[in-house]
């Protein structure tokens, strides 16, 4: 939908906002972006005909987020389908239709979470659906209107012509139609980026300076747009890099042609320009006039009503009466991916003077996260407060007294980390190494109290050596004294049994 990798190429221009910084302001909507995320929250319901409202209360809570930061929606639906749009349209509609069959087909065999995910491919948008969220936009007296044809149009006649301050979308058209404030990925919290067409021109990615409206509209039809597809090799990147080189679009055109990219499409030049004409001229409804005009006023040469590919301005409406909702089983917007820009973590603050707008729960006891992926509910296990962790049981006195070589081998064969406190441990390792040490210390203060403070180790080895140490210091100090190596290997020798004999 829109211009693929557009937003991310001037990513340098993108504005951190917040939804409460147009209190008092008149904030347009993409009404079918907010029902094409609410309708994935029950994907399973619509694609099997089952009633269902999940979509409307989601659509209702974040109408309601705009009016608690006292921001003033309008929405707008798309209307018919534009007829330059045809084959688009249509591919999208055969993709949809193959994703139903396929999540039936896994449905029948007991794989809900895969068919859950096909149904998401497969929903759009219909009469119905809108009807129902249009009277539920009546009871609340919030302002709405169905475009003739594409709301993108509809979008960018009501910034252009002082009706709202800004436009709330996914869709990056509206910037190449040239709305000069547009909102992106605004989460449940209100929190988005901000693209202003004035500061296209100081992105860092690209180099748009001293690039006007108009180039910068051929360079988004040269990389594809859903009225044109690109060439082949053909994208955002190397369409700038054409267009920075041969300075004119005809230029372009000519050096495409030469090079042997339009044989498969031999008329792409006046495909291009019915393309730019649809970012142009299409159809709007404009509620001074009670009428439907066109976007932009178009020259003498240009007729808009022969131009069969943008409709027709044979039939007026205002959107405001549900029953003129025209047929959406062709839907102009393709499927949005689950909560691709929603951010799930809230911060500690939001919950104290956010209101509620969370995502709405999938059918199947399944969730939509932010990595695009379906997660299944799991329920934590906690532990049961009949059975209680049993205390340790403490060492006999004779264990207490005598170090074994097993126990020796796991303290001194340990890798050590820096610091050998227990508040520092990180990993199960160095958790039993500390209360070694501790059992350690246990058995050496039992020494003191009866010995003096100096004792001798022995090894009961044959090449044993004597080495008088404080036992105090012996847990800094084991590491050096008790790995022994061997001159031949160069090895770490195994210690063998400890006996401590006092002076």
């Amino acid at each position: 939908m829109g211009i693929s990798g557009f937003i991310q190429t001037v990513k340098s221009v993108h504005e951190p906002m917040h939804i409460k910084e147009y209190a008092g302001k008149v904030v347009a909507v993409d009404g079918n972006v907010w029902l094409h995320k609410g309708a994935f929250s029950c994907s399973m319901e619509l694609a099997l005909e089952e009633a269902t409202t999940k979509y409307i209360d989601y659509f209702m809570r974040l109408v309601s987020l705009l009016e608690f930061y006292k921001v003033v929606p309008y929405i707008v639906f798309d209307g018919q389908a534009l007829p330059i749009k045809g084959a688009t349209v249509e591919e999208r509609r055969r993709r949809r239709t193959e994703a139903l069959a396929k999540g039936k087909e896994l449905l029948k065999q007991g794989k809900q979470r895969e068919a859950t995910e096909c149904f998401q491919h497969s929903i759009h948008v219909t009469p119905h659906m809108i009807q129902q969220v249009v009277k539920a936009l009546n009871a609340k007296k919030i302002k709405h209107i169905v475009a003739p044809y594409e709301a993108d149009a509809q979008l960018t006649h009501l910034i252009n012509t002082n009706k709202v301050d800004a436009v709330i979308t996914e869709d990056s058209d509206l910037l190449v139609f040239g709305c000069h404030t547009v909102l992106f990925k605004m989460n449940q919290y209100g929190e988005g980026i901000r693209i202003q067409q004035g500061n296209l021109s100081a992105a860092k990615e690209i180099d748009l300076q001293g690039w006007d409206q108009t180039r910068i509209r051929h360079m988004c039809i040269l990389s594809g747009c859903d009225y044109l597809a690109s060439l082949p090799g053909i994208g955002l990147k190397s369409a700038h890099k054409l267009l920075k080189k041969y300075r004119t679009t005809d230029a372009v055109l000519r050096h495409l042609r030469f090079q042997g990219k339009m044989k498969q499409v031999p008329d792409y030049e006046h495909l291009f320009k019915r393309a730019n004409n649809a970012f142009l001229y299409q159809y709007v409804y404009d509620d001074n006039v009670k009428r439907r005009i066109t976007l932009h006023t178009p020259p003498a040469d240009v007729q808009p009503d022969k131009l069969d590919y943008l409709g027709n301005n044979t039939t007026a409406s205002s959107g405001a009466n549900p029953q003129q909702i025209h047929d959406h089983s062709l839907s102009n917007k393709e499927n949005i991916p689950p909560w691709a820009h929603f951010d799930n973590k809230q911060s500690s603050t939001a919950s104290q003077h956010k209101p509620e707008a969370s995502q709405p729960t999938s059918s199947g006891g399944l969730r939509a996260s932010n990595d695009n992926a379906l997660r299944p509910l799991r329920t934590p296990k906690r532990l049961s407060p009949l059975s209680p962790s049993k205390p340790p049981t403490p060492l006999p006195q004779q264990q207490q007294r005598t170090i074994t070589a097993k126990e020796l081998f796991k303290v001194f064969n340990h890798r050590q980390k820096q610091s050998s406190s227990a508040t520092k441990i990180q990993t199960h390792g160095d958790l039993a190494s500390a209360f070694q040490r501790q059992r350690d210390r246990n058995a050496l203060s039992s020494f003191n109290n009866n010995n003096n403070n100096t004792h001798n180790i022995k090894y009961n080895d044959e090449n044993a050596k004597t080495i008088s140490m404080p036992l105090k210091t012996i847990g800094t100090k084991r590491k050096n004294d008790c790995q022994i190596p061997d001159a031949r290997t160069n090895k770490r020798r195994t210690p063998l049994k400890f006996v401590y004999t006092p002076q």
